[in-house]
């Protein structure tokens, strides 16, 4: 008890198909899910976008949890980068609609991992892109629309910039100094603020703390200059 479980132990794989049963559980009864780990620091409810700070036609920093999309997740991708079929997605931070697509999905997914078909993000990944008929990606400039179907999963890829990860790609031997992927700059230059930052990358409770910590110094204050 109050161990760190290390990645792809006994415990870790059962914690990957233990996650996965109770959302299938939850979307089953008909309920939508906004799903968050613990290592995500949030900044302002992402279903919540007309504030003081944050005004209305700031889209993409909000969770659009309606009937345009079965999944809203972010993508590892890197600044600058658009998200491209059977790019990794993070499980760590998503929202899933209830709908008949989303049940299919969640069943493929299940049977997967408890024939202890490998780590959860990699399968998760692999049947989203398999399942999968329509994307829109909020890092890419060209315009997409997915009609409201129950029939295929219809996904939304969110903004890097302001849902980041803690690092992906070539940035995995520097992610552990970073605190997202995003550079703080950014958002100093650009007078916009992160929805929230996924402290991934990182092993250890410790280590999730202190990026926390560093995450809290960073943005705490952040407000737009709308």
């Amino acid at each position: 008890m109050g161990e760190d479980i290390l990645f792809m132990s006994v415990e870790f794989l059962k914690l990957g198909r233990a996650k996965f049963l109770t959302l299938m559980s939850i979307i089953e009864a008909g309920y939508s899910v906004l799903f968050s780990e613990i290592d995500v620091y949030e900044f302002r409810d992402p279903e919540q976008c007309e504030t003081a700070n944050f005004p209305q036609d700031q889209t993409q920093g909000c969770i659009y949890a309606g009937d345009n999309f079965d999944l809203e997740i972010q993508s590892n991708i890197l600044p600058g980068k658009v998200a491209m079929a059977g790019s990794e997605l993070n499980i760590g931070f998503f929202y899933l609609r209830s709908s008949v697509a989303t049940i299919a999905f969640l069943d493929e997914i299940v049977k997967c991992l408890k024939n202890n078909c490998g780590w959860d993000q990699s399968v998760f990944t692999s049947i989203v892109w398999e399942r999968q008929c329509c994307f829109v990606d909020d890092n890419s400039d060209m315009e997409h629309q997915c009609s409201v179907t129950n029939k295929c999963l219809q996904m939304r890829i969110l903004s890097v910039y302001h849902f980041p990860t803690g690092g992906s790609g070539g940035l995995r031997r520097r992610r552990s100094r970073q605190f997202g992927i995003v550079p703080p700059e950014y958002y100093t230059n650009t007078k916009t603020c992160p929805v929230l930052v996924h402290c991934t990358g990182r092993t250890g409770l410790q280590a999730k703390l202190d990026c926390s910590r560093r995450v809290e110094d960073l943005y705490g204050n952040c407000s737009t200059g709308a």
